[in-house]
């Protein structure tokens, strides 16, 4: 009896350990199934693969993701083939990686080929698991082809607006509510000299000569206050060379913020032509005002606008009386026959006396 009661004592014992696995057996499938489950309903993409990269489960996201019926039909498909040729050298980079048993990237971006041949892109989440037992990579996919698409949508259309900025014959800037340059085009670094990154440190009145910097300054307050606003100054380059320019600046909103947008015209040629003119006036003055002989001047309608002091000796009367007369309505004939092929273009001379 006393050698009875022991064995009992270890059979239940035993009895006891083997509830207790049986409990844990029976708890780690259900959460095995559980976490199968949660695969199997998860709106993204699922795949455990082995270390051979061989598929050994997928969930029915993935499948619809590159629109194959069954796990078999993935695995009969070259890898090569699943990936665009820029993805397929990534994923070969990774796969040497862990081959050398070195840590790849938990997150990484793809580019697929589905069954019918569309490409979508995709973010990708690895990382190992067990399963069943045996340590496995897991990889959940999440589609970003639509975000991806909106992307180069959007730097499409940089590309095209930088582009346009750039092909523009002057200057453009963007200017926020603190005079700094937010945005120009490449001929604002070409004509003042800055870098791109000089030039995203300076305020816009850091390019205009000293002596007009108030009034631009002015001139962009304006801009903010009144929606618009132009001025004539002149540009100072970072070797210190100036040149006369034509600004324009109006607001607008972007994003609720306020900024300042407009452009810079080179009026040098302008401004030369100007000067030129205005020395050939004041040459063709001199001559006139100071010419030995009488001259006179008469518009489209014979009408006299200037007469010299030489002139004025010679007819005996005063610059007074002499400007606004009309030619055309003096009594002498002869000269009112001159007066009038002279505003014919041709030309006609006149001799004789004058009371």
């Amino acid at each position: 009896m006393s050698r009875i009661c022991p064995a009992i004592a270890r059979e239940l014992e035993d009895a006891k350990v083997r509830n207790r696995e049986k409990q844990a057996d029976e708890a780690l499938r259900k959460s095995e199934e559980n976490f199968r489950l949660s695969l199997d309903d998860s709106p993204l993409g699922v795949r455990i693969v082995s270390t051979e990269g061989e598929t050994i489960y997928a969930n029915q996201a993935l499948l619809d993701i590159y629109g194959y019926d069954s796990i078999e039909e993935i695995n009969r498909i070259p890898i090569k083939e699943r990936y665009t040729p820029q993805s397929y050298a990534g994923y070969m980079i990774r796969k040497e990686k862990r081959e050398r048993g070195e840590l790849g990237p938990p997150e990484y971006e793809i580019s697929i080929v589905r069954k019918n041949g569309e490409i979508l892109h995709l973010r990708a989440f690895r990382k190992e698991i067990l399963w069943n037992g045996v340590k496995k990579s897991q990889i959940i996919y999440q589609d970003i082809t639509e975000r991806k698409r909106e992307e180069e949508k959007a730097l499409r259309e940089k590309h095209f607006s930088d582009a346009v900025i750039d092909s523009l014959p002057g200057i453009f800037y963007l200017i926020d509510k603190k005079g700094q340059f937010v945005r120009f085009n490449k001929n604002m670094a070409d004509v003042t000299g800055y870098s791109t990154y000089e030039l995203s440190l300076l305020s816009a009145t850091d390019v205009i000569k000293k002596e007009d910097r108030k009034l631009i300054k002015s001139k962009i307050e304006e801009a903010f206050n009144n929606g618009h606003a132009a001025a004539e100054a002149s540009i100072l380059t970072k070797d210190g060379r100036e040149f006369p320019y034509y600004f324009t600046a109006i607001n607008i909103a972007i994003e609720d913020n306020i900024f300042i947008i407009g452009m810079g015209i080179d009026i040098s040629e302008r401004k030369r032509t100007a000067e030129v003119l205005r020395e050939s006036e004041e040459k063709y003055r001199l001559i006139f005002e100071y010419s030995p002989l009488g001259l006179l001047s008469f518009d489209e309608k014979g009408v006299i606008v200037a007469c010299n002091d030489n002139f004025v000796k010679i007819i005996g009367s005063s610059q007074e009386k002499l400007i606004g007369l009309n030619m055309l309505n003096l009594p002498d004939k002869n000269i009112v026959s001159v007066v009038q092929k002279a505003l014919k273009g041709s030309s006609a001379f006149y001799e004789g006396d004058y009371s």
